[in-house]
């Protein structure tokens, strides 16, 4: 009953808070009670031919019948027309009422026009309603529609325009008022007005054109047959006709008449093919005239309009030589044919609602194969209908999958017809017409159209209209329910699956049916059933021929059971594919299956069948039904397959698979595709045959295409020889893979420069260049990483660059890929300004797909070691054993003397070097006959040993050097083995390459301000395994040594290196220098590193020096302060100062082009310039000084952790980069406590961490050493888990142990292993030393559990014994549980608390572990508690869910004074738990916004900080109308921090409160909170100072929104600082002038892609409730934006980025819509907006299962009194439920 009550109690608080309004649905229909039946219709453009405008005048009058009595009204369509007269006339022709345009009714959504009637109509009596009215010629493909023709012979004429008509599906109302739904069909008669120099046609013959004066005529048309509105159509040209246009002609511009001649042709022959096939001909439909029209830049293919069809000039036009190939010449029959048998399905005969649209698309798409293939069977179109249907499959086994018939009801507005302009009715429905035309056999199916096409001829249908006629003419055998046949593959969605299986005795076959998807959780009805037509061969009837069913699979049974008197070996369904569904055959059918196939003719089963098996096994294998081997072992089948439609199939399937594979795994892959296609490519080879038939041309183009791309040598050879020998040009079908055949044969990768080379030449493209050779896409990608700079300038700007770099992601497949590419990004984010956002998407996609890809591996299915298994069956090849990456123990140096020699002089300082090396080393093994270290990409030209005494002790020939590219490894063969013990000197002499990739040894320039010339700078990056680049040398962390270096360079550059310069000698005859340093430290290699430039030293001394370009000496005054800082800060702290560290020098240097913030070279720190130099009122914000200070400190730290003590390998690489992350954030505090960094650390460290280490593409901080091996392993211990959860890690053992306790260990730690390298293990030695005996913990197993475990826990806390006990659990954290993650990991759990009776959150020592052996800790108090706060401070490493009364209790605690004082770091904890918490949907959305409503009295940042990290994702979800919710509750929670900050700077703000008030104006202007717009207007109106950098853009942002866009453009305008200029360009773009801001400064003003791109995103992002309005801009005029861009890639991404934001389905319609118009004009970047559609999909759904009461909530707090009510009401009932408990 208790429960009753506060059920009822909340139920009525609800109903009280959220009430909810009924909406009436609109109507968009038209009555049936008006019929029209004839318009009499004129229009005339204005002006002349040399300057036609871009408006219209019209006029219609409608003859119109009532059916219905007393009608006081007349309802049709307009749109954007301008009516000035509106006249009715009675039946006599006498007019009976004028109506005044102003009392005409509109309606905008439903585009209904109203006329009201004075007197009503009389029933059955003709009227006619006259308009006379003004229209605009539209830019875009619909309504009245200009198009620019140019003549491309002529470069100097200007472009004549084309006006023509697009009214299909609802634009016939943008040139006429008319009743524009396809059942009102009626007769019309156009007259159209045109200046001279253009001439008209129209749907009918042309019969009088007369001159109206002043250079103006019109031309008057016959009355058309009786048709629908969207078939109307006329054209305004200069063009010219091929054949008579009284009859059947071409039309096409001037030039291009001899290029129509096959077009005419083709179409002559299709009309005479539909006459012979239908018994009415073309001219018996009544309408005498056929013209085909070409239209340039069209947006479709073709529009059937009666008599009047236009087509895309691409395929009426044959340009000899590019566009008259054999697939140009299909396209163009089977579209030919397409639009012909519209003339009757269609036009003739008319769907009656655009529910049905598939009575017309279906028909035609049949049609046009069966006519096409009737007429050119060289195409073998009966064939390749298979690769249609298997395309559709593809589709249609999804969540977006729709039926061909949708109710009526379903489909009213625009957005919702439009959507079934898709595939769905065009392939589906072509494919669902085939089987019933071979279902009930072809005369029949035949006789069914004839019959249905006379009855129905001029008239309206329903799918049941053409079921009828079906019906008639059905074989009675085998017996069908047909109504439910038919409607279960037109109204339901999807298609079936046929399981066979065969019985012991091989004489029965079992069928089961499901319905096939690829992902059975998307939400998709996985339960429905069909009704299936069974057909089938085997190998003792191997009759294909017969495509009667032998039954039908009826959905009401579960099987059905064929049996045969004497076994079978085999039985294939489906024959011919005919049928709509997918057969999974049992493992000995599939084996005999393949044997047959193998026999000679492929044991008579055809082309469509082995295409079917192949596709169908594939996707099978999609989802994981078979395994991936099991379709690889079957495909062997190939090595006897000649025809192009199952090779079509297979490559498909292959191409796949294909893209997942890593470089690595891809030469088993080319080697399994070499075997199979062995046949198929000697019998093609590379070069055309007079023999060819069309299909061995595709096939051939097929071939080649991918042997080439996966290096089959023959291939390769054959195309070079050819493309030698032959200066011909290949066929326009085979031109451009044979031509990137040949232009990729000499692959240059990995030589940058030479890559970049060929594409500034324009002979490859980036993407051809990776697509086309997908093993070098790791080195292409350095090769850009290494070009940013002058990748953009070659491309135009940063923005192609950026949207070369997304798409490109889309083929990463390994680790090491994606850290690189984070590498990139992390570099160059300044670069690329906010855009940068698209590449951190496209990262975050990469991990994805590498995550996706490592689930599959775990479960037994990953592709790359599967698809090495299925190459060793079909090859039969040995495995190899896994290549050696590590140096034997056997051999370690001790010395390096090295001397590098720099060519060129200071304006060109070369891109190559010389070096030697002397390395003093020894072994420990006798009788060693070898010597092996590293190398990378230098040229050795001698090498020699010494033995101790340094005698010459061999000479090697480099001719005898072993080199394994794999490994880089160099092994020295030795004649003398070494001694044990004795220092041996091994010397190379070498030359090198000056890199541009930023490893090694690499350069950099800047434009010197003054001069304006380039200067140069070459310096090098060790890390992580590029010293080998450098020189040769024992190139691991743990083979340390010491380092002599010399540097040779040209005079004008001066050098730095680790340690002293201890002299200098001239080569005065060659103007050089070498520079010699002091001997270094015993170090490992990646710590080696110099710096040659024109660099001074701009701070400092001779111990610690700063050296920068000149000019910046009083721009690093700041930064070489806190250097000074912190090292006296490491030193005191330490105990070891640097000195004792064994180098009395250290030096800071910037660079303008580094790939990290710093490095931290021993005695030489090389940062990034931005580090380093802070220019006066741009860089030197708050936020500006503390990076700098952070970095500093970060990279200072190093010379003890990582310098002097280093770790053993690369497994433990936290060794290194947690303590630096940890000094980063907490000696900086000491230095500069101003910035509370202590704080910051849990909100910008930990908690971030938390969210990366719970999915399942984390990984332990220590890793076996055998796991990490090869470069791309080593890579991916650079990742954020060594930094932030390392430095995480450290922090909650500081705690736990105490400060004190801790230093004395790191101190120990440090002085036991200097000059030494580490495990951890040797770390934890040293901490057990100093740990606190109490409370007892096994401290290996808690050291483990956090860096050899992945992940970490989550406590759930729950009170019991009225509240005297608090019993924690633990489980292992994880966003997503079904990611693949293991679960079961505990771990050992520090617990640390504060409750309401001992509120201390100061002490971080434990109380107890949490062991992971046991399943709960209890924690008692004598005391009833309100709350418990568990891990005070959120020092320690996990999250913890409290129950419903504790969290009420301590939202309760948090709202009261000082809040309760729970620590701020703890407050920031509550919030990002429930936010994560939710995300894993183990709260609602909704729980959180309300506990969250305590801030409506925070007013710390930290606490903020958390909140908008959760928000942000929310509220990037939340639809345009919810905002206005959400607006209100930010408003209320807001409250007090904004009364406390306000939108102005004090002079008494502490940097937290500059944080805060930046995010807090950021978040609140951006959603329209009235007072903080009012507040930056009035503050920006009334000061002209600028505000700091830390606030400026937001500011100026928040300002453009409100009266200030045009001063801060003002501002920007007049800027000359470059990056001050991007920023108040991305400012300015916040504004809400959204469209004059796109016209005349994004199209108009910007000048870079890149600033039109970022731009576009400033101002849907900054607006999120215009984003809708924003979107109808663009697409207005998609053209627009494109010229703009210069690209549809470009135009595509920045949609894509777009779309991204959409939270409603009208959106998603909207976009929907787009892609269906468009796509054609977006080319292979349609595929972008697919992607982008998919998205917006997911994004939708997840907000639908998500948001939901999230909602429901913010709709009922604020339609109640703001947060006041509603924190009442969450007070109510927390004390209810604590009562109600108790």
């Amino acid at each position: 009953m208790k429960g009753s009550i506060v059920g009822l109690w909340l139920l009525t608080a609800v109903i009280t808070l959220n009430p909810i309004a009924n909406s009436e649905v609109v109507g968009y229909r038209l009555s049936r009670y008006i019929r029209p039946s004839f318009y009499n219709l004129s229009i005339n453009i204005q002006d002349d031919a040399s300057n036609p405008g871009t408006t219209f005048n019209g006029e219609v009058a409608i003859t119109l019948q009532s059916n219905q009595s007393n009608l006081l009204e007349i309802t049709l369509h307009k749109r954007l027309l301008n009516i000035t007269r509106c006249l009715l006339y009675n039946k006599d022709g006498r007019l009976q009422q004028g109506i005044a345009a102003s009392q005409l009714r509109y309606d905008n959504e439903t585009e209904l026009l109203t006329v009201a009637l004075l007197q009503p109509l009389i029933a059955n009596a003709n009227y006619t309603l006259y308009f006379k009215y003004s229209g605009k010629v539209q830019s875009d493909t619909l309504g009245l529609f200009s198009k620019e023709n140019w003549n491309s012979g002529n470069s100097s004429a200007r472009a004549h325009k084309v006006f023509l008509t697009q009214f299909e599906s609802i634009d016939a109302r943008f040139v006429f008022p008319c009743f524009d739904e396809p059942a009102f069909k009626a007769k019309f008669q156009l007259h159209i007005g045109r200046p001279s120099g253009y001439y008209a046609v129209s749907n009918t013959r042309l019969i009088q054109t007369t001159n109206e004066g002043n250079h103006y005529f019109v031309d008057h048309f016959d009355v058309t047959p009786t048709m629908s509105t969207y078939l109307v159509a006329f054209l305004i040209s200069n063009y010219q006709a091929r054949g008579n246009i009284s009859d059947f002609a071409v039309l096409s511009s001037p030039e291009h008449y001899n290029k129509t001649e096959f077009s005419y042709n083709v179409g002559k022959r299709v009309v005479m093919a539909f006459n012979e096939l239908f018994p009415i001909s073309y001219k018996q439909l009544g309408n005498d005239v056929l013209l085909f029209a070409s239209v340039p830049s069209f947006d479709i293919v073709g529009m059937e309009n009666w008599g009047l069809i236009f087509y895309s000039e691409e395929l009426l036009v044959q340009k000899p030589g590019y566009t008259d190939g054999f697939v140009h010449k299909e396209f163009t029959c089977r579209m030919i044919a397409h639009e012909m048998a519209h003339m009757w399905f269609g036009n003739s005969v008319t769907l009656s609602w655009w529910s049905h649209f598939w009575l017309n698309a279906g028909f035609a798409r049949l049609y046009e194969i069966l006519v096409t293939h009737k007429l050119y069977p060289e195409y073998h179109l009966d064939q390749q209908f298979v690769i249609h249907l298997q395309t559709i499959f593809d589709e249609d086994a999804m969540n977006s999958s729709q039926p061909l018939s949708s109710s009526e009801s379903s489909i009213q507005t625009e957005s919702e017809f439009e959507e079934l302009f898709g595939s769905f009715s065009y392939e589906k429905c072509a494919s669902i017409i085939r089987m019933w035309r071979s279902a009930m056999g072809a005369v029949n199916f035949d006789n069914t159209i004839n019959s249905y096409l006379k009855q129905y001829h001029l008239k309206n249908t329903n799918p049941s209209d053409l079921f009828a006629h079906l019906k008639q003419n059905w074989p009675a055998q085998p017996e069908v329910v047909l109504d439910t046949f038919f409607s279960d593959f037109t109204e339901q969605v999807g298609y079936p699956m046929v399981i066979v299986n065969i019985t012991q005795d091989n004489q029965k076959i079992i069928l089961r049916q499901k319905r096939f998807l690829y992902n059975y959780d998307d939400g998709s009805d996985a339960t429905l059933r069909y009704t299936i037509p069974i057909t089938f061969a085997t190998n003792v009837k191997n009759t294909f021929d017969n495509l009667t069913p032998y039954t039908y699979f009826d959905k009401n049974n579960t099987t059905v059971e064929i049996f045969f008197k004497e076994p079978i070996e085999w039985i294939i369904l489906n024959l011919k594919q005919t049928s709509y569904y997918r057969v999974l055959y049992d493992k000995p059918i599939l084996a005999q299956l393949k044997l047959a196939l193998s026999k000679n003719g492929h044991s008579s089963i055809p082309v469509e069948n082995r295409a079917q098996i192949i596709d169908d096994l594939f996707n099978f294998a999609h989802p994981g039904m078979i395994d991936y081997v099991d379709v690889f072992e079957f495909l062997e089948y190939l090595k006897n397959e000649f025809d192009y439609v199952p090779w079509y199939a297979a490559y498909k399937g292959l191409i796949r698979v294909s893209q997942r594979l890593t470089p690595h795994q891809l030469p088993y892959f080319a080697k399994y595709l070499n075997n199979i296609t062995s046949a198929v490519f000697a019998k093609l080879t590379v070069k055309s045959n007079s023999n060819d038939t069309v299909m061995d041309v595709y096939n051939r183009q097929l071939q080649v295409s991918l042997l080439c791309k996966y290096q089959n040598t023959e291939c390769n050879n054959q195309v070079k020889l050819n493309f030698e020998a032959d200066l011909e040009k290949p066929s326009p079908d085979y031109r451009e893979t044979f031509l990137l055949c040949s232009s990729t044969h000499n692959r240059l990768c990995p030589n940058p420069r030479s890559i970049f080379k060929i594409v500034e030449n324009k002979t490859v493209g980036v993407t051809q260049m990776y697509e086309e050779n997908p093993d070098l896409i790791t080195p292409i990608l350095s090769m850009l990483a290494e070009n940013i700079t002058k990748w953009s300038n070659f491309l135009g700007d940063s923005w192609e660059t950026l949207v070369m770099l997304n798409k490109m992601s889309e083929s990463f497949t390994t680790v090491e890929q994606a850290n690189l590419f984070a590498e990139l990004i992390d570099k160059n984010s300044e670069f690329f300004g906010t855009d940068v956002e698209v590449l951190e998407s496209a990262l975050e996609r990469v991990k994805k797909n590498l995550d996706i890809e490592l689930a599959l591996s775990m479960k037994g299915s990953g592709i790359g070691m599967r698809l090495l298994a299925a190459a060793v069956i079909s090859l039969l090849i040995a495995t190899s054993d896994c290549a050696g990456y590590r140096l034997s123990n056997n051999v370690w140096p001790s010395f390096y003397n090295l001397t590098i020699n720099i060519q060129g002089d200071t304006t060109n300082p070369g891109s190559t070097f010389d070096g030697e090396v002397a390395i003093t080393l020894q072994t420990n093994q006798s009788n060693l006959q070898e010597i092996t270290l590293h190398k990378d990409a230098l040229d050795i030209s001698s090498c020699s040993l010494y033995n101790q005494n340094g005698l010459l002790q061999q000479s090697v020939a480099t001719a005898s050097l072993i080199f394994d590219q794999e490994t880089q490894q160099l092994t020295v063969p030795l004649s003398q083995a070494l001694t044990a013990n004795v220092n041996y000197t091994l010397h190379f002499q070498f030359t090198g390459t000056v890199r541009t990739d930023l490893v090694g040894l690499f350069s950099a320039s800047y434009v010197e301000p003054e001069s304006g010339k380039t200067k140069w700078v070459l310096l090098t990056q060790m890390q992580r395994i590029n010293a080998r680049l450098v020189f040769p040398c024992f190139d691991e962390p743990a083979l340390k040594a010491q380092f002599e270096v010399h540097i040779g360079r040209p005079n004008g550059f001066n050098s730095i290196s680790n340690t002293r310069l201890k002299a200098t000698t001239s080569d005065a005859a060659n103007n050089r220098y070498v520079d010699h340093f002091e001997v270094t430290p015993l170090m490992s290699t990646y710590l080696l590193a110099f710096v040659i430039s024109e660099y001074s030293r701009v701070q400092g001394d001779t111990e610690l020096a700063l050296y920068s370009r000149p000019e910046n000496i009083n721009k690093t005054t700041f930064s070489y302060k806190v250097g000074q800082q912190a090292l006296a800060a490491y030193n005191e702290i330490f105990q070891l100062p640097y000195k004792q560290l064994g180098n009395d020098v250290l030096q800071f240097t910037s660079s303008p082009r580094f790939p990290h913030n710093g490095m931290e070279n021993w005695g030489l720190i090389i940062y990034s310039d931005a580090v380093l130099v802070q220019d006066a009122g741009y860089t030197d914000g708050l936020k500006d000084l503390e990076f700098t200070t952070r970095i500093v400190v970060h990279e200072v730290s190093h010379m003890w952790f990582g310098d002097s003590v280093t770790f053993s390998w690369w497994s433990y690489f936290w060794l290194n980069e947690a303590f630096a992350r940890y000094y980063e954030y907490f000696m900086t505090h000491l230095l500069s406590p101003e910035y509370q960094l202590d704080q910051q650390f849990v909100v910008r460290q930990l908690q971030l961490i938390l969210r990366t280490d719970a999915v399942a593409s984390t990984q332990p901080m220590t890793s076996l050493e055998a796991n990490v091996q090869t470069p791309a392993q080593i890579a991916n211990k650079f990742s954020s888990i060594a930094y932030a959860k390392g430095a995480s890690i450290v922090r909650m053992w500081r705690n736990i142990m105490g400060g004190e306790n801790f230093e004395k260990s790191i101190n120990s730690y440090l002085k036991e292993y200097h000059l030494n390298s580490t495990k951890p293990s040797d770390l934890f030695a040293h901490l057990k030393q100093n740990w606190p005996a109490q409370p007892a913990v096994d401290l290996d197993e808690f050291f483990t559990d956090y860096t050899e475990q992945e992940g970490y826990p989550m406590i759930t806390v729950n009170f019991t014994e009225e509240n005297h006990r608090a019993v924690l659990r633990q489980k292992r954290f994880l966003s997503n549980p079904g990611d693949g993650s293991n679960a079961t990991i505990l771990y050992t759990i520090p617990i640390t608390f504060a409750t309401n009776l001992k509120p201390n959150f100061q002490n971080m020592t434990p109380g107890i572990y949490f062991r992971k052996n046991i399943t709960q800790v209890q924690l008692n108090s004598q005391n009833p508690l309100d709350w418990i706060i568990l891990n005070v401070q959120q020092s320690n490493y996990y999250r913890v869910l409290y129950d419903t009364p504790i969290l009420n209790n301590i939202q309760l605690a948090l709202t009261q004074s000082d809040h309760s004082s729970i620590a701020v770091e703890n407050r920031a904890q509550l919030i990002d738990d429930l936010f994560n918490f939710a995300y894993a949907k183990m709260l609602d959305y909704a729980e959180v916004f309300q506990f969250i409503e305590y801030m409506s009295k925070e007013v710390h940042y930290i606490p903020w900080y958390a909140a908008y990290t959760g928000m942000e994702r929310v509220a990037k979800r939340l639809t345009p109308h919810q905002l206005t919710n959400f607006e209100k509750y930010l408003k209320d929670i807001t409250a007090a921090v904004y009364a406390k900050l306000t939108v102005n700077s004090r002079d008494y703000d502490v940097p937290l409160d500059v944080y805060n008030r930046e995010m807090q104006v950021s978040w609140l202007c951006k959603y329209q909170n009235t007072a903080c717009n009012n507040d930056v207007k009035i503050s920006f109106e009334g000061n002209v100072e600028q505000p700091s950098p830390d606030y400026r853009e937001t500011f100026y942002c928040a300002a453009a929104r409100t009266t200030g866009y045009a001063r801060v453009l003002e501002l920007y305008q007049k800027e000359t600082n470059s990056a001050e200029r991007e920023l108040l360009w991305r400012a300015a773009s916040c504004t809400r002038e959204y469209r004059n801001h796109y016209t005349t400064q994004i199209l108009g003003n910007s000048t870079t892609v890149a600033q039109k791109t970022t731009g576009l995103a400033q101002m849907y992002e900054q607006n999120p409730d215009l984003i809708s309005a924003i979107f109808s801009m663009i697409t207005e005029d998609i053209q627009l934006l494109y010229a703009a861009l210069g690209s549809w890639s470009t135009t595509a991404e920045v949609l894509s980025d777009l779309a991204d934001y959409f939270t409603t389905s009208e959106q998603e319609q909207q976009f929907s819509e787009f892609i269906d118009k468009n796509s054609a004009l977006f080319g292979d970047s349609a595929s972008t907006l697919k992607t982008a559609q998919s998205t917006v999909s997911t994004n939708l759904q997840w907000a639908d299962q998500r948001l939901g009461k999230l909602v429901n909530f913010l709709a009922s707090r604020n339609s109640a009194a703001g947060l006041t009510i509603a924190t009442t009401l969450l007070m109510l009932m927390s004390t209810l439920i604590s009562l109600l408990l108790k």
